[in-house]
């Protein structure tokens, strides 16, 4: 009879602890979690690998608070309560000297005067009127901007951006374009709070642009650009990790008006969408640099882009209607072979 007990209670005994190995298996277990945030007029799909559901809630809830602030500081048709944003900047009213900016756009146009100075004003961000009514001329696929019009767009663009101490900008109403520079920032801040909390396993997508740290098995992530490497290839294949790729070009936002393309990438100097390269990948350490840097590499004439390159450390490859025009050194060792 005790022998009998004995043997219920060990059977049970390890019952309990085959499910509390097993609980303890699926607690230690990482996961796959995916979120896509609707923000930047696209969207942008997280992947992050984790054991922790709960702590996932929270690192999501904090990425889309990130979007959120970026998109309304730097929104420039309309205002929000209590924020100075790029709308405002352009069209407030008050009679002061200067406006006070929150920490998220002082730091990021900071960054962008002083990358404006460091290339000798070759590229400058205070064209929102031109940019605008290229935008809405291009939306509606009905035509050109008139000479008139663009010299309109660039009177309204003559003030400058100056900031000043204490995170303030002079009021002179500067019409400011930053395109989708404003996702380098937020990814920027995004994965500096991954790192905070123990995340090093992400990938952030948005059109073919990816901010990645590395996969689960410690390896590189693929990401294809719909560019062909070879004559055969439809696409190139790119093996990175702890990286941010960014692609610059026509291909979206075109059309076609008496049989010329215009697109939405508007060259400042010339007032007119940019003719001499296709398409330009930018691979740089992170978000800020692949998105400021790869702007300025689609505008810029080439030699200017590949001196650029060269100098801030950062591999590009240049895409010109149909074939790899050039590219710095280290690019290739980047492309997959025989994929």
């Amino acid at each position: 009879m005790h022998q009998k007990i004995n043997r219920i209670i060990w059977g049970i005994a390890l019952i309990l602890l085959i499910g509390l190995g097993i609980s303890l298996l699926f607690r230690d277990q990482v996961s796959l979690y995916q979120e896509t945030y609707p923000y930047f007029d696209t969207e942008i799909h997280v992947q992050i690998y984790e054991k922790d559901r709960q702590k996932v809630e929270k690192v999501f809830q904090k990425i889309d608070e990130i979007y959120d602030s970026y998109e309304k500081l730097t929104d420039t048709e309309q205002a929000y309560d209590d924020m100075v944003n790029l709308y405002t900047i352009a069209t407030n009213e008050e009679t002061k000297e200067s406006l006070v900016l929150e920490d998220r756009l002082y730091r990021l146009l900071e960054e962008i005067t002083k990358f404006s100075e460091e290339i000798d004003g070759r590229i400058t961000f205070h064209h929102g009127s031109l940019y605008q009514g290229w935008n809405d001329v291009i939306e509606k696929k009905d035509g050109i901007p008139s000479t008139e019009e663009i010299a309109r767009w660039n009177e309204e663009d003559q003030s400058e951006i100056h900031l000043l101490e204490d995170h303030r900008i002079e009021n002179n109403h500067p019409h400011i374009y930053l395109g989708k520079i404003p996702i380098g920032f937020a990814n920027d801040e995004i994965i500096s709070y991954l790192e905070e909390e123990g995340i090093e396993h992400y990938l952030i997508q948005e059109n073919g642009n990816a901010t990645m740290g590395t996969s689960l098995e410690e390896e590189p992530y693929k990401v294809a650009l719909e560019i062909p490497w070879e004559e055969e290839d439809s696409v190139t294949i790119l093996s990175l990790k702890n990286k941010t790729v960014v692609t610059y070009g026509r291909d979206q936002d075109t059309y076609s008006y008496e049989g010329k393309t215009y697109h939405h990438l508007i060259d400042p100097s010339t007032s007119y969408p940019e003719e001499e390269m296709d398409k330009v990948t930018t691979i740089a350490e992170d978000p800020i640099q692949a998105y400021l840097l790869g702007y300025a590499f689609y505008l810029l004439p080439l030699e200017t882009g590949q001196e650029l390159a060269k100098d801030k450390g950062v591999d590009v490859l240049w895409y010109d209607y149909g074939e790899v025009r050039t590219m710095t050194e280290q690019f290739s060792s980047y492309v997959m072979k025989n994929v």
